[in-house]
């Protein structure tokens, strides 16, 4: 996901860099130490030495929407600040909460998985004909995202539904 470009800014603004999935150059210049990398280098390097393997790294943002499947049906970053919000009676905020980081909604998460397999598949037919704007390998990766926002103003959201539902006191981000 889009952890591998994480920043440790303490809820500060941070370095406004804009990462570009048409700019493989950018995205494989990031630090082994990220987040998330070692499993991208792993494929990779799959890819690499196998020439009949096609690979695409994916990197969703934060995913919101109720999932539909058996398991796992909301994200970790929601999961957490509700079980945090619950524990503590309040929501609460390290630093200014300038931080951006995007979204998207799981069904287009869903679709976007969809058509990238459709493509990955139309390619492997014998007399397919190579599509110029699927990329693979170390070249192949893709942002998906519908939306931005800050983190306070995700942790905002957030506070004003629990304390609407009666589970905090209180819709103020402390």
């Amino acid at each position: 996901g889009t952890g591998v470009l994480i920043e440790h800014v303490r809820g500060k603004k941070g370095s406004n860099t804009v990462y570009n999935d048409l700019d493989p150059d950018q995205i494989n210049g990031l630090s082994e130490k990220q987040i998330h990398r070692n499993v991208d280098l792993f494929i990779i390097n799959a890819t690499q030495s196998n020439p009949l393997l096609k690979s695409v790294i994916v990197f969703p943002s934060i995913v919101y929407g109720m999932g539909t499947g058996l398991f796992k049906r909301q994200t970790i970053v929601f999961e957490k600040l509700v079980e945090i919000g619950l524990q503590q009676g309040k929501i609460g905020l390290i630093g200014p909460g300038e931080a951006t980081w995007n979204n998207i909604h799981i069904d287009d998460l869903v679709d976007a998985y969809i058509i990238l397999l459709n493509e990955l598949l139309a390619t492997s037919e014998p007399d397919a004909k190579p599509n110029p704007y699927l990329t693979t390998g170390c070249e192949g990766y893709y942002f998906v995202e519908n939306g931005r926002n800050t983190w306070r103003e995700i942790f905002e959201k957030v506070s004003k539904i629990l304390h609407k539902k009666g589970y905090i006191q209180s819709s103020e981000v402390r």
